[in-house]
């Protein structure tokens, strides 16, 4: 049952970290859809 949730907060991570490496914004986006998805998801 944690395995989505796991998968789901470890690709945000991963988008964070590339985002703040890059700097270019191309990973903004995709950033703000995972975090409203995440809040958005019943426990």
């Amino acid at each position: 049952m944690e395995e989505p949730l796991n998968s789901n907060i470890q690709v945000i991570v991963d988008l964070l970290m590339v985002e703040l490496a890059e700097s270019k914004s191309r990973f903004v986006d995709p950033l703000i859809n995972g975090v409203f998805y995440l809040c958005e998801m019943s426990s």
